[in-house]
């Protein structure tokens, strides 16, 4: 079932508890998702939304921001009255919902986090002169993806305009510096569970690349594990930036695990 709520465009599939609220990246839609829903409709209830400029849903760059993504997704949460919901976001969309639970935990029964990142690292910032890394859309997808999914992302992508990508990439450098730290110790001091699927590794001045191993750990993850210590982390091995994507049933398991669980608290 297709809907919109103010400039929220939605999509809902299933019926059983708990929701999956699903959001995508940056410069994306809710398409970013149509291979993972089918591995979950039958066990829950999946809502995949466009944030404010993408897919279906309107905005300009100056409506366009983490905190009114965050207070969208809250909205929708409240006016479809879906209960206390799982929140699952790819890239730009992990920071949203983060923030999304830190700004209303008690609508909120778990995060997960697929493939992100955090831009500003205290080893990092020391080395402010370094040149930012430039990904480009290769390195982006990586090395992993077929032609069809790089078509998809593609064809999502040249849909956006240049002034929403700045827009965007400067709230999301600002975020990373100045509110993640905060969000990510609220949602460890609330114990909010939080799953943490991986695939690719990027800082500031280390371009993207996809990791290989199952053990493997990141500067990101070593974060994560350290700020929200209860968090589940685990690496989906030889992906690029869009695992859900590349390996929709080997997400899914993870995330049917994650929701599952959480069905029975």
């Amino acid at each position: 079932m297709m809907g919109r709520l103010g400039p929220v465009h939605h999509v809902i599939e299933g019926r059983s508890k708990p929701v999956l609220l699903m959001v995508h990246g940056a410069m994306c839609d809710h398409h970013n998702w149509d291979r993972l829903a089918p591995h979950l409709v039958e066990r829950f209830t999946i809502v995949r939304m466009d944030m404010r400029g993408h897919g279906q849903s309107p905005g300009s760059a100056d409506d366009c921001s983490m905190g009114q993504w965050a207070d969208d997704i809250n909205t929708l949460v409240e006016r479809l009255d879906l209960g206390k919901v799982v929140l699952v976001g790819h890239s730009l969309g992990a920071r949203v919902v983060a923030e999304a639970a830190a700004r209303a935990p008690d609508r909120v029964a778990g995060v997960v986090l697929v493939d992100g990142s955090r831009l500003t690292y205290a080893e990092v910032e020391e080395a402010s002169s370094a040149p930012r890394a430039i990904t480009s859309f290769d390195l982006l997808v990586g090395p992993y993806a077929d032609a069809d999914i790089r078509a998809e992302i593609r064809a999502s992508i040249s849909r956006r305009s240049r002034s929403l990508f700045e827009e965007i990439a400067d709230d999301l450098k600002s975020w990373d510096g100045a509110r993640a730290q905060e969000v990510y110790s609220s949602m460890a001091a609330a114990r909010m569970p939080m799953l943490v699927i991986q695939s690719t590794y990027h800082d500031r001045v280390t371009s993207r690349y996809s990791l290989t191993r199952a053990e493997e750990r990141s500067p990101y993850l070593d974060y994560l594990a350290r700020t929200v210590e209860h968090a589940a982390i685990h690496v989906v091995p030889k992906a690029g930036h869009f695992p859900m994507m590349e390996k929709p049933a080997d997400v899914a398991a993870l995330i049917a695990d994650f929701a599952g669980r959480l069905r029975e608290i």
